[in-house]
């Protein structure tokens, strides 16, 4: 989104990938959210509006270029020369197939000092000389032009983002069905492959950012120090904070999102003199439960997650801002000494 209003450019709405087993799913963006939202921001357009009426003449296909940072070798066809190679494998070949798209052309800008991360002094209008819409008038890549993790000067445009009606509704339809208020909402992160991501942590820098964790900064009572605990916390630590949570703000219900194991049962078994209830999603959506956190009077994530990062730039959009905490990253009482 900033990357396109900078330069001054009509965003093409991306479509969306979903991975359900066996097959690639494309899901266009206005399915997930609403494009009179963006529009208050920039020029938008949908994608296959974009296909279908304008693409042709604005874009002949002998013209189509793809940019990348630096040429590289094909994972596919070790013969081939080394380029972009923007549309192999999945689901970048279903992808751009599914708007009619191939490329005939690379073009470069990893030597332009900072790349795409148009916050750098300077390169704005370096990306307007070297690519200049007369000649370019298309800018399309094989993933988004924006800096990982995001940059916190980028974080408030989320208020553009807003639910569809579709996925709107079915989140009110929840709250006010099955959940009790005030709520606390929690995200777990704890598949088998969040294990590999904390593993980093023993050859990352404890001081420098991974993943989301910029998210947590200025957080009372962090120091900027990850930690296995803040990264996969242990079900003591995760139990402990919902409960203080819950005692603090009196709530009446709990809803609980997991990639794995929602601990329904040590929820229910830590919570029973609270009369608590405790809710998940079957089957689970990640979408409804996004549009579910954002609800919740109190927020529990991942520091680390980009998921559980989602939620607090939408909650930080609301007004009032709503509440947000992390496992791992707690008050601490302090023992007086008589």
């Amino acid at each position: 989104m900033y990357f396109a209003h900078e330069l001054n450019r009509t965003l093409v709405l991306p479509n969306f990938i979903e991975y359900h087993y066996p097959n690639t799913v494309i899901r266009p963006f206005e399915t997930i959210f609403e494009v009179s939202e963006m529009l208050k921001y920039q020029k938008v357009i949908k994608m296959m509006e974009f296909a279908k009426e304008i693409m042709n003449t604005i874009w002949p296909e002998e013209n189509r270029t793809a940019f990348c940072w630096s040429p590289r070798k094909s994972a596919y066809n070790k013969s081939a020369p080394t380029g972009c190679h923007a549309k192999e494998g999945n689901p970048s070949v279903p992808y751009w197939d599914n708007i009619g798209v191939s490329f005939h052309k690379d073009a470069y800008f990893g030597d332009l000092l900072g790349g795409y991360d148009l916050t750098t002094p300077g390169l704005k209008a370096a990306w307007l000389q070297r690519f200049p819409p007369s000649d370019f008038p298309v800018l399309a890549f094989p993933s988004p032009p924006a800096p990982f993790p995001s940059r916190a000067s980028t974080w408030s445009l989320q208020r553009y983002l807003k639910w569809n009606s579709i996925i709107a509704d079915r989140a009110n339809q929840f709250v006010e069905n099955e959940l009790l208020s005030p709520f606390v909402a929690v995200h777990l992160r704890n598949d088998r492959d969040w294990d590999q991501v904390c593993e980093l942590l023993s050859s990352h820098s404890s001081h420098g950012p991974l993943f989301a964790s910029m998210q947590c900064d200025g957080e009372a009572n962090y120091n900027g120090v990850l930690t296995q605990e803040i990264c996969s916390p242990s079900k003591k630590t995760i139990v402990e904070q919902v409960t203080e949570v819950v005692r603090k703000i009196g709530a009446s219900s709990v809803f609980v999102s997991s990639d794995r194991d929602h601990m329904i049962k040590d929820f229910n078994k830590a919570l029973q003199t609270y009369k608590v209830k405790i809710h998940r999603l079957i089957p689970d959506d990640p979408l409804l439960s996004l549009a579910i956190f954002a609800k919740a009077d109190h927020f529990i994530g991942n520091c680390i997650s980009t998921f559980s990062h989602f939620a607090r730039r939408e909650r930080d959009s609301e007004e009032p801002r709503k509440p947000t905490s992390y496992f791992g990253i707690r008050h601490r009482s302090k023992l007086s000494e008589l």
